[in-house]
């Protein structure tokens, strides 16, 4: 069967000025759209790093409270996952040294590297207080430039606090935007 076109009915089909047209405008809402996705998925990458940090901060405390001090006078915990830095997620590996003493439960692998060491100068014959450092470091946007960031954390009486004196870098909640 052929198809006879009636005399003065629009031709099927689209033209070549409607399709660019549509191209375009598809086009636009890629360019805005891609690059918000990849700002959000950094950012939700990103949001593992504090609480992971809040956690050990917690943890190397409860192991302080129940063993009535630091461990030693020094307690440590070394990088973990050990370097490189990637952009993937690396096994979290919770036998070695330091870490293995932690009730610390961290779900899966992790997109940051974690450190932390506690220390307690009258436990080594000095004088001051209690002090805790916990910092992690990643690279989610594999520019070759780490984020880091840095907790410094005093006791105070039987628990830890964060130190006046040394800010948070960058503050809690405050991701760094720009390297990630």
């Amino acid at each position: 069967m052929t198809h006879v076109r009636r005399r003065g009915a629009p031709a099927a089909g689209f033209t070549l000025i409607e399709l660019m047209v549509v191209m375009a405008i598809i086009g636009i809402l890629a360019s805005i759209a891609i690059p918000a996705t990849t700002r959000m998925t950094l950012r939700s990458r990103a949001a593992e790093r504090s609480t992971v940090m809040v956690a050990v901060e917690r943890a190397v405390e409860d192991v302080i409270l129940q063993g009535g001090g630091v461990p030693n006078g020094l307690f440590l915990g070394n990088w973990n996952p050990a370097f490189p830095l990637s952009t993937s997620r690396r096994p979290f590996l919770r036998g070695v040294p330091g870490w293995k003493d932690l009730a610390l439960v961290i779900e899966g692998d992790t997109y940051y590297s974690y450190f932390f060491v506690a220390t307690d100068p009258g436990a080594l014959g000095g004088g001051g207080q209690q002090s805790l450092v916990v910092a992690s470091q990643g690279d989610l946007d594999a520019d070759g430039v780490a984020s880091t960031a840095v907790w410094t954390y005093v006791g105070r009486g039987n628990a830890f606090q964060l130190d006046p004196l040394n800010p948070p870098v960058p503050p809690p909640g405050q991701e760094d935007l720009v390297t990630f």
